[in-house]
This record gives C-alpha cells, sequence and structure tokens, in this order.
C-alpha cells in the first residue's frame, strides 16, 4: 500500500504539478492575454490612451507564487512517508522546476509586468507560519520511519503509533512557531526612521502616487470644477512625467521623461560581431558626412 501511495504521489507531482503548469503559465497569463488585448484595441478605435495600454498590460505580480511553492514543497515532504525509491528523483524534479520558476519569475518582473511594489511583509510570515507546519511533518514522519527499527527501541502499533506521530508534529509546530515569533524578530537591527518629521509635502514630491493623483473624481473636480490651472492630473504607470506641479492643490512631483533605451536586435548584434554594419547605420554614417 505504501509503495502504491508512493507512486500515487510521485506521479501527480511530476510533471503535472511540479512543472507543466508553470509551463503553461506564460501562455495563459502573458501571452494569449496580450494577443487578445492587441484584438480588441485595434478592432475598438474608441479605445485609445491609457484604456488601450491597460489592455495591453501584463497582469501585475501577486503573491500567490507562496502558495505555488507551499504546494510542491508540502508533496516533496509527503513522499518521505512511503518508501524512499521516490525521493531522489522526487526532489531533482522539485528543484528542477523551482530553477525554472525562479528564472520565468525573475524575466517576466524585469521585462514584462508594469510594476510591483511591496510594502508589507505579511505574506512572507505567514508563509513561514505555514512551514512551521510542514517542518512539524518531517518530525512525525521521523517517528513512524524510526518505528521498529534496530536503532531505536520503541515498536508500537495502531493508534499508539499513530498518537504519537502526531505528539511529535505537534510539539515540533509549537517549538517551531514560538521561535518564529519571539525568537526572529530579535535577530534583527532595529532600523531607526531616517525621516521622522517627513510631511506629505516631502513625500508627493518623489511619489506621483498620491490620493489625488490617483483618483479620477478628484482630477475631474479640479479641472472642470474648480477650475486649477494646471489641475490635477491622473497619474499613469510610464507618464509620470506628464504631472504638473501646483502647490495650491497640493500636486507636487516633477519629473523629465525618461530617455528611451534602444530594444534588442539580434540580426544588430551579429552585424556588430562580425564587424559589418546594419543599412541603418550606414544611413546614418552618410548623413553625417553630408
Amino acid at each position: 500500500m505504501q509503495r502504491s501511495l508512493g507512486e500515487n504521489t510521485f506521479a501527480y507531482a511530476w510533471p503535472s504539478t511540479f512543472f507543466l503548469c508553470f509551463v503553461l503559465e506564460p501562455f495563459v497569463t502573458i501571452w494569449i492575454p496580450h494577443a487578445i488585448g492587441k484584438v480588441v484595441v485595434r478592432t475598438h478605435p474608441e479605445i485609445v490612451g491609457s484604456t488601450a495600454e491597460a489592455y495591453l498590460a501584463a497582469f501585475e505580480f501577486d503573491m500567490g507564487r507562496y502558495a505555488d511553492i507551499l504546494l510542491n514543497v508540502f508533496l516533496g515532504i509527503l513522499i518521505f512517508w512511503f518508501p524512499g525509491g521516490y525521493i531522489w528523483s522526487l526532489f531533482f524534479f522539485m528543484s528542477f522546476s523551482h530553477c525554472f520558476i525562479y528564472f520565468f519569475d525573475h524575466w517576466r518582473v524585469l521585462n514584462v509586468i508594469p510594476t510591483v511594489k511591496i510594502v508589507i511583509c505579511d505574506v512572507d510570515w505567514w508563509a513561514q507560519a505555514v512551514m512551521c507546519f510542514l517542518c512539524a511533518m518531517i518530525m512525525g514522519c521521523l517517528v513512524f520511519k524510526a518505528n521498529c527499527e534496530t536503532y531505536t527501541n520503541y515498536c508500537m502499533q495502531d493508534m499508539t503509533l499513530i498518537t504519537n506521530c502526531t505528539l511529535a508534529g505537534v510539539a515540533h509546530f509549537i517549538v517551531h512557531f514560538a521561535l518564529l515569533i519571539f525568537f526572529v524578530p530579535k535577530m534583527c537591527p532595529e532600523y531607526k526612521d531616517d525621516n521622522p518629521d517627513m510631511n506629505y509635502e516631502a513625500v508627493a514630491r518623489n511619489e506621483p502616487r498620491s490620493w489625488f493623483s490617483m483618483n479620477p473624481v478628484h482630477c475631474l473636480r479640479s479641472k472642470f470644477i474648480h477650475g486649477d490651472k494646471p489641475h490635477s492630473m491622473l497619474c499613469a504607470y510610464g507618464k509620470e512625467h506628464f504631472l504638473q506641479t501646483n502647490d495650491k492643490i497640493c500636486a507636487y512631483f516633477e519629473q523629465e521623461a525618461a530617455v528611451i533605451e534602444e530594444g534588442f536586435d539580434l540580426r544588430k548584434s551579429l552585424l556588430r560581431l562580425s564587424g559589418s554594419k546594419s543599412d541603418e547605420e550606414k544611413i546614418k554614417e552618410e548623413a553625417e558626412k553630408a
């Protein structure tokens, strides 16, 4: 029975849970929505400006990856309860899967998603709390696997074994959770606030997104009812440089437009490696000589 359960756990984990869902994720969350968004924008000329960009932008990065990793860790620990023939294979595939997840998220954060801003650590803390339960499973498994072995002095059966495995897991959870609450904060240094007297104006000069610039109704009211000149403008990602300062309406942010970087062109890169020049570079040089 244990061998059958181990085989079923391995089959459930690899490749379905560990790999296939993450291979499909770029198509489901990035390329297919982007293709649909292009069709919608192309067929609806009334969709323009920031609304059109919102249709084409990728989903913002969320904290759902914690749940994915915790599920993989749970399956990895679950295999310990069964015969050891699948342990090395499962952990090898799990490490391969997590490397793929890391590189995919790295690429997505740097090249795809419009923004990511994490201001609190609550999700990370609760993920660590769940790890207390997962590590407690290992302790319970240790008691179960060592039962009736030659190197131990106990041999339990039926409910006695189940009870002791449960008690070992609960004891480990309590100790682990207590360390997370009381010991871990002691290891973190206390950082002093570098700006204890900072006011709204000082923050708003460096942060374009405020209650005023992110409230569409306020921006409309500022333009059409109060008649502010310049009025409070709605802040859009990538267009912060369009905001105009007006101290009267608490609009303090000002920024120059970012310099557009040249996109990566494989053909130009290969030509540079071979010492040749592209047609655009040749035309540019001829124009400079003229």
